[in-house]
C-alpha cells in the first residue's frame, strides 16, 4: 500500500517544516507544488530533500492561485506517475490525525481502494497561553467547538480515480464526477484534519493580504470562494494594528457563516507519540511585508502586460495573431482549457495571447513556448508570439519545437 500526499503551498515558512516532518510519519511520499513563494518556503523544502526525505518538489511558474486546476494535476501525477494507492489531499496548514489517537496510517492501510473518503476538519485556535515551540502542533493546542465544523477534506483511492476520473472541488472538500451518471458516495473516516489556518499576526496579515486578491483575480464567475478571507481582509484594512485578540477571533470564526453567541475553545493537543524526526531545524523570520510587496509586484506585471496589448496597435496585432492561430487549426483548445483550468466563458486562444509572455503557457502539448523562445533567440528579440512565428515561418523552416512537461525537482531553489 503506497500513500502519497499532494499539497500546494505559497509563503508558508512558519509551518512547512512542521507539515512535512509530521506527515512523513504517515505517508510514503509527499508531492509539493510551490506557487511562486517569495519567502524561504522553497529553501526549506530543498533542505528537507537534502536530508533524504521522500519529497517531490515542483516549482510553479504561474503565479495565479488556481487551486482546483493545479491540485487536480497533482492528483493525476500521484496516481499515474507515482503509483499511489491512496492520495491524501492536504493544505499545508492541515494535519491528518486519528480519532482514536493512533497513527492515521493504521486506518489508511485498511481502506477499500474502490471507495473514497472524507475526513472532518477541526480548527485549532492560537491563544495567549501558547508555548514558543516552533513545531506548530506542539504550540497551538486548543480547538473550537467541533459541532460548528461543516467542512471535510477528501482522501482518494486508485479505484475511484481510474474508474471515474473525478475532479477535486475548489478547496479540496469533495470530489465531482463530471463523466458519471451514477457517481459513488463518500464514506466518512475515523480520521480528522487538524486545521491551523491562523498562527501568528504576521502570518495572518500575509496570508489574507496576498491570498484574497489572488482569489479575486481568478474568480471570473463571482463564486462564493474564500468569503472568510474577504472578511478578514476588510478588517485588516480597517485596523491600524492587529493584536492577539484579533488573531484569536479571526481563527475562532474562520470559515463560519452561522455560529452562536459564544464559541467554546477547549484544550485538545494532537497525539504525537508515534512521531519521529519532528524537531524543527530551519527557522526563518516571517516577513509579511515582503510577501505583500511581491504579490503587488506580480499583479503589476500582469496589468502592464494587458496595457501593452491595448497601447498603440496592440489590439490590431492581437486580432491578427488570433486569426493566424485560429486558421492554423494547430491550437488545441480543449487541451489548453483543461491544462490551464479555464472557465467556460474564457476564450482559450485569447487567454494564450494575453498571458503567454508572463506565464509561458503552451498552445498545445507538442509545442513549448519557453523552449521555442530560448532556442530561437531571434524570435524572442523580435517580441513576436512564438506560436504565431512557428505557424508563419518556423514550421516551413523546420525549427525545433519541444514537448513541454513539467519535471519534478529535488534540488531547486
Amino acid at each position: 500500500m503506497k500513500v502519497v500526499s499532494i499539497t500546494m503551498v505559497k509563503n508558508e515558512v512558519d509551518i512547512i517544516e512542521s507539515f512535512v516532518r509530521y506527515h512523513l510519519n504517515i505517508v510514503d511520499e509527499m508531492i509539493i507544488l510551490d506557487n511562486c513563494s517569495s519567502d524561504e518556503t522553497p529553501l526549506i523544502i530543498t533542505k528537507l530533500i537534502g536530508e533524504g526525505l521522500p519529497i517531490v518538489f515542483i516549482r510553479d511558474l504561474d503565479n495565479n492561485y488556481n487551486q482546483s486546476f493545479k491540485m487536480n494535476l497533482l492528483m493525476e501525477k500521484a496516481f499515474k506517475e507515482h503509483n499511489a494507492d491512496i492520495v491524501c489531499v492536504l493544505d499545508v496548514d492541515e494535519f491528518l490525525i486519528s480519532s482514536e489517537n493512533s497513527n492515521p496510517r493504521e486506518i489508511l492501510n485498511n481502506l477499500d481502494l474502490d471507495e473514497y473518503y472524507l475526513a472532518k476538519w477541526i480548527t485549532y485556535i492560537p491563544t495567549e497561553n501558547d508555548s514558543n515551540d516552533l513545531f506548530i502542533p506542539k504550540r497551538i493546542t486548543h480547538v473550537r467547538d467541533e459541532n460548528l465544523e461543516r467542512f471535510f477534506k477528501v482522501i482518494v483511492t486508485k479505484g475511484i480515480f481510474f474508474s471515474y476520473s473525478p475532479n477535486l472541488e475548489m478547496g479540496n472538500h469533495n470530489l465531482t464526477f463530471p463523466d458519471s451518471n451514477n457517481p459513488p458516495k463518500s464514506l466518512q473516516l475515523p480520521l480528522k484534519i487538524a486545521h491551523f489556518p491562523i498562527r501568528s499576526i504576521e502570518q495572518c496579515i500575509s496570508k489574507v493580504s496576498v491570498g484574497w486578491p489572488n482569489l479575486v483575480s481568478i474568480n471570473t464567475q463571482n463564486k462564493s470562494w474564500g468569503w472568510h478571507w474577504r472578511n478578514i481582509f476588510e478588517k485588516i484594512k480597517s485596523h491600524k494594528n492587529i493584536d492577539f485578540k484579533d488573531l484569536e477571533n479571526f481563527a475562532k470564526y474562520y470559515a463560519l457563516k452561522d455560529f452562536g453567541d459564544e464559541i467554546k475553545i477547549i484544550a485538545q493537543p494532537i497525539n504525537l507519540d508515534f512521531c519521529k524526526n519532528i524537531e524543527i531545524k530551519y527557522h526563518f523570520r516571517y516577513n509579511y511585508l515582503r510577501n505583500i510587496l511581491d504579490g503587488y509586484e506580480q499583479s503589476s506585471k500582469q496589468l502592464m502586460s494587458f496595457k501593452r496589448l491595448v497601447a498603440g496597435n496592440g489590439l490590431v496585432s492581437l486580432n491578427s495573431d488570433y486569426e493566424v492561430i485560429k486558421n492554423s487549426k494547430l491550437f488545441d483548445e480543449e487541451w489548453y482549457r483543461n491544462i490551464y483550468g479555464l472557465e467556460d466563458d474564457v476564450n482559450p486562444i485569447v487567454h494564450y495571447l494575453i498571458t503567454w509572455r508572463e506565464n509561458l503557457n503552451d498552445p498545445a502539448d507538442f509545442f513549448s513556448t519557453e523552449f521555442y523562445l530560448k532556442t530561437h533567440v531571434d524570435v524572442d528579440n523580435a517580441g513576436m508570439n512564438p506560436f504565431v512565428h512557428y505557424i508563419r515561418y518556423g514550421k516551413n523552416e523546420n525549427r525545433k519545437i519541444f514537448h513541454s512537461k513539467l519535471n519534478d525537482t529535488n534540488c531547486s531553489y
